[in-house]
């Protein structure tokens, strides 16, 4: 007979009510989405560290119906570089069904001209969550904070759990794009930092005219 309804949890009586670990994770499902529990804003977050290895902070994540916990921050190692090549990494929390545990991995790219980013696995041994992306530059020997993407909150290779949070703080969120836009100005030369400020007032002008423009309608309209 086939069964087309489901139902749980209930006592066993001499183990007609028994339960798998599947059971429990589809409950888990139906309820919590996959990606970082982001109970504050740097939980799970990837930061450059000493040479090559990075930091992952304390946090915790959902994996399809597991779930995961770091209570300490983490340090990964990410392998030597290419000599001629850059690549991309990326950091992932893996949960492994074969082995029965999650944990952090590191997915390493192909080197090449133009590198593309590696896909994070989904099958039926492993289900990857992605925390950052990290560029690695031919023949470098440490990783600094400007070449970390953070993708966390990209619902396509992670996302956060935010449905059991009252409220998130973000204020180590944006800690890296700090970084990468302090490494763009300074790669700058000064013909551009005066484009970008001719531009920015420019802008600013456009938006005072428009300003006038609203008064003056506005006044008419009531002649």
């Amino acid at each position: 007979m086939n069964i087309i309804t489901e139902y749980g949890f209930f006592s066993s009586l001499d183990g007609d009510r028994i339960y798998s670990d599947i059971d429990f994770a589809n409950y888990y499902r139906a309820l919590v989405s996959n990606g970082v529990i982001l109970s504050s804003g740097s939980a799970l977050q990837v930061t450059a560290g000493n040479n090559m290895t990075l930091k992952v902070a304390d946090g915790g994540a959902m994996i399809e119906g597991r779930w995961f916990r770091s209570k300490e921050n983490e340090t990964v190692t990410i392998p030597n570089a290419n000599g001629s090549y850059p690549r991309y990494d990326r950091v992932v929390v893996r949960c492994d069904f074969a082995e029965r545990k999650c944990y952090f991995a590191v997915i390493t790219g192909t080197p090449a001209g133009s590198p593309d980013v590696p896909a994070v696995v989904r099958n039926g041994t492993y289900f990857d969550i992605a925390l950052a992306t990290v560029l690695v530059g031919a023949g470098v020997t440490s990783i600094t904070q400007s070449v970390i993407a953070d993708t966390r909150p990209d619902n396509a290779v992670c996302g956060f759990v935010t449905g059991l949070i009252d409220q998130i703080n973000t204020t180590a969120l944006f800690a890296q794009f700090n970084a990468q836009w302090i490494a763009f100005v300074n790669s700058l030369g000064d013909s551009d930092h005066v484009s970008i400020v001719t531009i920015d007032t420019g802008a600013r002008e456009k938006i005072k005219n428009i300003k006038r423009s609203e008064t003056i309608s506005s006044a008419l309209k009531l002649i």
